[in-house]
């Protein structure tokens, strides 16, 4: 039973390879559409999410996670195209009228705490809809599609991920933080740090042309440190609504959420570094 779960999860880590590696070479049009797909479905597996947290008989769960996704969808479309040079950054503008939206439906809801059903909608498009978009705009920044450059960052922070797993499943004794996910040691997060030093080490030997070596060796402390604080934040939430995956949509993985916390969380810092001193 054990040998099947492996099986089952390696075939769907093979068959997500390949689809982000098709989105990610074919154009940069197709990793826009490839991202756009997973914000959209990441908001509604984080809108079931909060409607576990915050569900009465007056709340509206279709109609709250299909008014999340359009406004998540429009912001990750206006910050990705302005990295495509689609248009100016002026139509970044148009973001906080759609953050006002929420506030205005919630005059025609009927929800007990209209505070933290804002509060959250708001966290959900900073915490997926921000970096989904900052994928983009890092792949194309400068006005040229970089897919090597994304590449290298997704590795780094996927391979922390597996890394850790793989290292804890078979090594892993001492908890890492045994209240938010029990499963999670100081062996596997180790496993996983030496994965990514070594990744990026091969990077730097890789793609000289598209961050400096010092660039990569700097990425990889971000993706240890951050990458792992993303799998804890959704472990906390995914715990503080009793369920164990965030939804189906890859067999032995769970949901879109699941498999890229650890990319999610630490996209702002990545993006931060990359623009004031990686580029």
């Amino acid at each position: 039973m054990q040998n099947s779960g492996l099986v089952t999860r390696g075939i769907s880590a093979l068959v997500y390879i390949i689809v982000m590696l098709t989105g990610l070479y074919y154009s940069p049009y197709s990793l826009l559409l490839l991202f756009l797909f997973i914000c959209l479905i990441g908001l509604w597996e984080y809108q079931t999410l909060v409607y576990k947290y915050t569900a009465n008989k007056h709340d509206r769960s279709v109609e709250d996670k299909t008014l999340l996704c359009i406004i998540g969808g429009i912001i990750y479309m206006l910050i990705s195209g302005v990295s495509l040079d689609h248009w100016d950054y002026s139509q970044l503008a148009w973001i906080l009228p759609l953050l006002f939206v929420l506030f205005i439906t919630e005059l025609y809801g009927k929800a007990k705490f209209p505070f933290i059903r804002l509060g959250l909608n708001i966290t959900g498009l900073l915490y997926i809809a921000l970096p989904c978009a900052l994928i983009n705009v890092i792949a194309n920044f400068g006005g040229e599609f970089h897919p090597n450059r994304l590449l290298g960052i997704l590795a780094l922070l996927s391979i922390d991920d597996t890394g850790a797993y793989m290292v804890g499943r078979y090594f892993g004794k001492t908890p890492l933080f045994p209240r938010i996910s029990p499963k999670k040691t100081w062996e596997g997060t180790i496993g996983g740090a030496v994965s990514v030093i070594a990744l990026a080490g091969v990077l730097s030997y890789l793609f000289p042309n598209d961050f400096s070596p010092t660039t990569w060796w700097f990425i990889a402390p971000i993706a240890i440190v951050f990458g792992g604080l993303g799998d804890l934040v959704e472990s906390l939430l995914k715990r503080s609504v009793k369920v164990k995956d965030s939804g189906t949509i890859m067999p032995g993985h769970g949901g879109i959420l699941d498999r890229m916390d650890a990319i999610f969380f630490p996209m702002p810092f990545i993006y931060a570094y990359l623009v004031l001193y990686g580029f």
